[in-house]
């Protein structure tokens, strides 16, 4: 009897263990797809004000 009771806490452990261990793996990929846009978003700012200020600097009003 006490095989299977330690038996069936150590499954329910395991069970607990992974659905934490998918939780934190979702939260980690969310926040490296939140870097990743933000790395892209600061590019493509950046590249914008390089163009307008090379633009700038080469057009005469």
């Amino acid at each position: 009897m006490m095989f299977n009771q330690a038996s069936e806490y150590l499954k329910q452990n395991a069970e607990r263990i992974m659905q934490i261990w998918e939780v934190r793996a979702r939260y980690e990929v969310a926040a490296s797809i939140h870097q990743v846009l933000g790395a892209i978003v600061l590019f493509y700012v950046t590249a914008a004000e390089n163009v307008k200020r090379v633009f700038y600097s080469h057009v005469k009003f």
